[in-house]
């Protein structure tokens, strides 16, 4: 609203006020006494949910099911909880009736075992599926741990022959690989080229 009481050169605070106590229908609102804790809309229920929490604003967690099939468009929120806490997102979610709870084919969530206690606890007939972004996540962080503890074996062992050589005093070259990059070499550059990003 304040966006569009500065395009139309208008007071914003004063706009804002006018539209939320007189315009809208705010004071009227029947959610209005549990909107900042939750809000529910079991007409949004389809057979495939989403179940994530989102940072809303300084640091705020929220509790968000969507439906899949709305694809974040009109209709797509089925309920909004404020905190992660199992019990009190599950209390919520409790609010759509059961009829339409148990009609939930699928819930893609995150690994957090509180997410999949409230999907259990909710939708009991529903399976549950991991998100991908979380798995993918899992797998590339452990990708970096073993590339992290190659490439130190392979500079310890580099350095070992090198000082080896130099003790013999004879002169070492790194191995190179395929590509005719020298291992050490190819380190540096890359730690080099990394420290500069």
């Amino acid at each position: 609203m304040a966006t569009i009481a500065e395009a139309h050169f208008l007071e914003a605070k004063g706009f804002v006020r006018q539209y939320r106590e007189h315009l809208s229908n705010f004071p009227t609102w029947e959610a209005r006494a549990h909107a900042a804790e939750w809000l529910v809309f079991p007409e949004n229920v389809g057979m495939h949910l989403g179940l994530d929490e989102v940072a809303i604003s300084q640091g705020e967690l929220y509790t968000v099911l969507t439906n899949k099939a709305r694809h974040g468009k009109q209709g797509a929120l089925v309920a909004i909880v404020k905190g992660t806490k199992a019990e009190i997102v599950s209390e919520a979610l409790r609010r759509i009736p059961a009829s339409r709870r148990e009609t939930v084919q699928t819930v893609t969530r995150d690994l957090d075992a509180s997410m999949a206690q409230m999907a259990t606890t909710c939708f009991p007939n529903a399976q549950q599926i991991e998100d991908r972004f979380h798995v993918q996540q899992l797998v590339s962080e452990a990708l970096q741990e073993i590339r992290v503890a190659l490439r130190k074996e392979v500079l310890t062992e580099d350095n070992a022959q090198g000082k080896a050589a130099r003790e013999r005093g004879s002169h070492y070259q790194s191995p190179r690989y395929e590509m005719g990059i020298p291992t050490r070499r190819y380190w540096q550059e890359v730690a080099t080229c990394c420290s500069r990003r």
